[in-house]
C-alpha cells in the first residue's frame, strides 16, 4: 500500500506495461513507466490518461530478457556472463540473476541471484552484492535451446 498527501506522486515502473481501472472500464498500456498523482478523493490517483482506481503490472508471462555482460564475473573470465534483468535507462536497472556459461560446452558453470520481496522491488542506481558491476551490454535472442547475443 503507498500512502502519498494529496497532490504527492509517486512513479511506477513495470517491465511489461500496466493493467489499471479508469472510472469506466479495465486499460492497459506498454508503457513502462507511469507517473501517479494523489487526488483529493479517497482512493483515486490521475495519470496523464486521467484518472486511476487501481493500477498493477502487466504480466505476459514470457520470458525474461537476458543479456550478455562485457563485465565478467568473478572466476568467469574463460566464459559468458549473462544477466537476467530489466534496464529503465536513466532510472537504474533490476538485476535478478547472473550465469556464467560455457558455451562452447553448453555447459553452466556457476549462478548467482539477488532475492527480491515477491511482489515489490525498489529500482534503484546501484545494487548490493556481485550483480551490481554486471551490465546489460548486449541483448540476446533464444534460438531453440540456445542463447545467442546480438546488436
Amino acid at each position: 500500500e503507498i500512502i502519498r498527501d494529496d497532490y504527492e506522486s509517486v512513479e511506477l515502473f513495470c517491465a511489461n506495461g500496466f493493467i489499471y481501472n479508469d472510472r469506466y472500464e479495465s486499460q492497459t498500456t506498454e508503457e513502462k513507466r507511469i507517473k501517479l498523482t494523489c487526488k483529493g478523493d479517497i482512493n483515486k490517483f490521475t495519470t496523464d490518461e486521467g484518472e486511476v482506481s487501481s493500477i498493477k503490472c502487466y504480466d505476459v508471462r514470457v520470458l525474461p530478457p537476458i543479456y550478455l555482460s562485457e563485465t565478467p564475473m568473478e572466476g568467469c573470465n574463460k566464459y559468458w556472463t549473462l544477466v537476467v534483468g530489466q534496464s529503465y535507462g536513466k532510472y537504474g536497472s533490476i538485476k535478478n540473476l547472473a550465469f556464467c556459461y560455457d558455451f562452447s560446452h553448453q555447459q553452466l558453470k556457476y549462478v548467482s541471484y539477488t532475492a527480491y520481496p515477491s511482489k515489490i522491488k525498489v529500482l534503484e542506481q546501484s545494487q548490493v552484492g556481485q550483480l551490481n558491476k554486471l551490465g546489460l551490454d548486449s541483448g540476446t535472442s533464444y534460438v531453440k535451446n540456445s542463447i545467442w547475443p546480438h546488436g
